[in-house]
């Protein structure tokens, strides 16, 4: 039992609780008491969001907005809240981001380097071009995961094995 409330504690800041439309804004409350004032603007087609049937998902993590037609609907979920309106959160979101990056990209050129490959010879064979592969190297670029793939591939390697540790 000692357990679950230190859980719940941890994780509280992620817990969205209540959500409260106005004109151009949503005021999101989280479990540990935060409150911010998200701008509906940024979710983009605001005309056709359907405030009033907006429900917070049950696990807390996110808000679902109905927008105008077939069963469209936008989603809102607690880490966009936070890294647009916590500046901590988008300090420390922004630091995990640039630490994911270098890591990346250290891992990427040691296999590279082990494989005999040149950044040219990568980039050929991934269908990149090597100024990515040298942006990724660095971790100036922290690659999408289609990237990832072609890169995995092309060191003939999965992205499981990839991405492990």
């Amino acid at each position: 039992m000692g357990a679950l409330p230190a859980i719940v504690a941890d994780n509280a800041y992620r817990w969205m609780v209540e959500a409260v439309f106005e004109r151009d804004f949503v005021r999101i409350s989280f479990a540990n008491g935060d409150r911010f004032r998200f701008p509906l603007a940024g979710l983009g087609r605001t005309a056709k969001l359907q405030v009033r049937r907006a429900t917070i998902a049950p696990d807390g993590m996110s808000i679902e907005i109905p927008a105008a037609g077939r069963g469209e609907a936008v989603e809102l979920p607690w880490d966009l809240v936070r890294a647009e309106c916590d500046p901590v959160f988008a300090d420390q979101a922004r630091a995990a981001k640039a630490a994911t990056a270098s890591s990346i990209g250290r891992k990427i050129g040691r296999l590279r380097r082990h494989a005999g490959l040149s950044q040219a010879a990568l980039a050929t064979r991934a269908r990149i071009a090597r100024a990515t592969v040298n942006r990724i190297e660095r971790g100036r670029l922290l690659p999408e995961i289609s990237t990832l793939r072609r890169v995995a591939r092309a060191l003939g390697l999965r992205l499981a094995d990839f991405i492990g540790s």
